[in-house]
């Protein structure tokens, strides 16, 4: 390996998810070493010059190999190479990629917290990622009183052409308005991905479903540009993009140097939620719980309890239990846990507060308090939590 290892990075820079991966690369590089960096990608479809990369005189290679293109131009540089994307897969080359389990489990937890009992995923049918979420979606076990839809793209595209899949709107666009008129409401709806998102709330304007009153909608990646400029502002997946480039940037010196790495898929869990107004409100069809929920959402930071709730629903505590197993499938006590946490984690994915002033935010007593559930639920420490983030 030379003094200053000289990378080639196929990312592509349009995109949220591949310049949060450029920019976890570029900090292992600044820490481990002053890396030398070949990039000159905007998109995934933009034409290499073989003859420019192999001027380059690289050690290695971190790409997101999303066509046949780039999977013929690394394999043609027979360099060490990380891959970010997964589609395309070859002996040798390991794989970084956002864990698709935790990336529903994240998202269907927002929307049966926020009281969802209809719930649907819409996705880009031959799409490697979609396939894989809708697969993870319908398998995933959930309470009797759920039910789930499913509604994808009908053409059938290349594989791995996201952008294909991406602009075949206008027709589909149709049926999709169609699909949303026919589903049960309330329903909370996971996109395959923010464009995806974007186009379900295009759709519901079309067929006049109010958002998020009848139909809620999440996107994943939280492409910022994207799910701002949808209307309403789209709430997204979170996934911890920083991490995978930095990981990987960490894996490519490690097979450089002629060291082991993982042979299977390293998986990166996502950092939560990034709520907006696409599904910031609670769909309950029964007062009563409504008013339960609003209640624990507005109070949280003032350390409420069970009691408190049943105070302000003037309802009894056993009664209270039963339409919160019945509708939520969890307990008062469990929900204002669960939303606590979920407020923790958005504080420490969105700020720079300390562990005390968010323990007062969220309503726990002290930092040591929240701490010990926050890894009890997580499995992680507040600050392991941050790090994660960061590195």
């Amino acid at each position: 390996m030379q003094p200053h290892p000289r990378v080639i990075l196929l990312v592509e820079a349009a995109a949220a998810y591949g310049r949060g991966c450029l920019r976890g690369i570029a900090k292992y590089g600044r820490i481990h070493g002053r890396w030398i960096f070949f990039h000159g990608m905007r998109y995934l479809t933009d034409r290499l010059d073989l003859k420019r990369l192999k001027a380059f005189k690289a050690d290695g290679i971190i790409a997101r190999i999303e066509n046949r293109r780039l999977a013929t131009a690394v394999r043609a540089l027979n360099l060490p190479t990380v891959d970010l994307r997964g589609s395309f897969r070859f002996p040798g080359v390991p794989v970084i990629e956002t864990d698709p389990v935790r990336v529903i489990e994240t998202a269907v937890e927002h929307l049966r917290d926020n009281g969802f009992e209809h719930l649907a995923f819409c996705g880009y049918r031959g799409l490697d990622f979609s396939d894989e979420r809708q697969r993870v979606f319908e398998e995933m076990s959930l309470p009797a009183n759920c039910v789930k839809h499913v509604f994808l793209l009908s053409r059938r595209s290349q594989k791995g052409a996201v952008k294909a899949h991406e602009q075949f709107r206008v027709t589909d666009q149709r049926s999709l308005a169609t699909w949303l008129t026919r589903l049960p409401k309330p329903a909370g709806i996971l996109a395959c991905n923010d464009t995806r998102g974007r186009q379900v709330l295009e759709a519901c304007a079309m067929a006049g479903i109010r958002v998020p009153y009848d139909v809620a909608v999440l996107g994943v990646d939280n492409d910022d540009v994207v799910c701002e400029l949808s209307n309403p502002t789209l709430s997204s997946v979170t996934p911890n993009v920083e991490t995978i480039g930095y990981k990987a940037a960490e894996t490519l010196e490690r097979m450089i140097a002629g060291k082991p790495v993982p042979r299977e898929v390293t998986w990166i869990a996502p950092l939560g939620i990034q709520v907006r107004a696409s599904s910031g409100m609670a769909a309950l069809r029964d007062p009563v719980l409504l008013e339960a929920v609003q209640f624990i959402h507005e109070n949280v930071a003032n350390g409420i309890n069970v009691e408190d709730v049943v105070r302000q629903v003037s309802i009894s505590r056993s009664t209270l239990e039963r339409r919160f197993k019945d509708r939520l499938g969890c307990t008062p006590h469990d929900f204002i846990l669960r939303y606590r946490i979920g407020r923790v984690r958005q504080l420490l994915l969105e700020t720079a507060l300390s562990a005390s002033r968010i323990a007062r935010q969220t309503g726990f007593k002290t930092a040591a308090h929240m701490t010990a559930l926050f890894r009890l639920r997580t499995g992680q420490t507040p600050n392991q939590f941050r790090l994660r983030k960061g590195s």
